[in-house]
């Protein structure tokens, strides 16, 4: 999948550099890296479990700009960026904050 997914990123952005958590490393002269982390994808998925997905982010200029995660066993598509607003399944997401169990006050944003 990884090989798959690198081929059609360069297919579109072949001018991006690409990285993949299970290999597969071209870099590119555009100041744009693709990473592609499949996230259990090859252990779970494998073994028939319902956990894993498939994460693809973009850098620019070694910054990052643009993630989308896809969880096929739950039919859940998360995309978000500098750019482009969180949706998951095309639903805005919204921010939310909450406290920490240990009543610090830490905010948490839920986004991808």
């Amino acid at each position: 999948m990884n090989d798959l997914l690198i081929a059609r990123l360069r297919e579109a952005f072949p001018e991006d550099g690409m990285l993949g958590k299970e290999g597969g490393e071209i870099v590119g002269t555009s100041g744009r890296i693709w990473v592609i982390d499949l996230n259990g994808a090859t252990f779970n998925y494998v073994r028939g479990s319902h956990n894993w997905a498939v994460s693809i982010g973009l850098c620019e200029e070694k910054r990052p700009s643009f993630g989308v995660i896809h969880a096929p066993a739950g039919d859940i598509t998360r995309v978000g960026g500098k750019n482009v607003p969180a949706l998951s399944n095309g639903d805005p997401i919204n921010r939310c904050q909450r406290s920490e169990p240990n009543g610090s006050g830490a905010v948490s944003s839920v986004f991808l």
